[in-house]
């Protein structure tokens, strides 16, 4: 299992991390991190690949 920052996340989508931190906030289907020592969040990245092919149907 591959873990994606959030660097990462918005790199995939093309946005800011504010914008992921808003879609975390209002989509309940947005991917909930893993709280990886250190404070930092990771993203599973077979649930953001999913997460995508959702908002495409």
């Amino acid at each position: 299992m591959k873990l994606l920052s959030t660097k990462q996340i918005c790199e995939i989508f093309g946005v800011s991390d504010r914008t992921i931190f808003n879609w975390r906030q209002n989509n309940a289907n947005f991917p909930k991190p893993v709280a990886i020592g250190g404070g930092s969040n990771k993203y599973k990245e077979n649930e953001i690949y999913s997460f995508i092919e959702s908002c495409s149907r």
